[in-house]
């Protein structure tokens, strides 16, 4: 048995993220966990949490970023379901390339390349750290490499 909560929004302010998460907490004392739709999200709600020490709420994120990765190494953030945009624009690029060859494309009925999203949890936060800071590395290279 439980209530869901409504959806609480930030106006897309980062900023404001925090706060909203803390007015929240204030209101439901008894709140057991928390949904962070956008990748900021379940970072600020972690942050919220530290002014909160006696309540223990359960915070699931929707990024892969460096900070959702700290907190789930910490016990602060019990995972993330993370998209893969490094993935997205790679499959785009080779698409683009293969058109521009001439080369034949083979595209599902339904138009749409699926790229899955995976959950990072304890179990495998290590290995997509290691796989997060190779992306931001390659894409620091390619900066530097062509003027960026």
């Amino acid at each position: 048995n439980f209530e869901i909560l409504p959806t609480f929004t930030d106006g897309g302010q980062p900023a404001a993220a925090k706060g909203v998460v803390s007015d929240v907490l204030a209101k439901h004392p008894d709140m057991a966990a928390c949904v962070g739709l956008w990748g900021y999200n379940a970072p600020q709600a972690v942050n919220a949490l530290s002014d909160f020490p006696d309540q223990d709420v359960v915070v699931v994120g929707s990024d892969e970023s460096i900070e959702s990765i700290r907190y789930i190494q910490q016990g602060k953030l019990a995972g993330s379901a993370a998209q893969q945009p490094f993935e997205f624009g790679y499959q785009s690029i080779k698409m683009l390339a293969r058109l521009h060859r001439d080369e034949e494309i083979e595209l599902p009925e339904s138009k749409q390349i699926i790229i899955d999203s995976y959950a990072i949890t304890a179990e495998n936060v290590d290995e997509a750290d290691r796989a997060i800071r190779e992306k931001i590395n390659i894409v620091a290279q390619l900066k530097s490499e062509f003027g960026g």
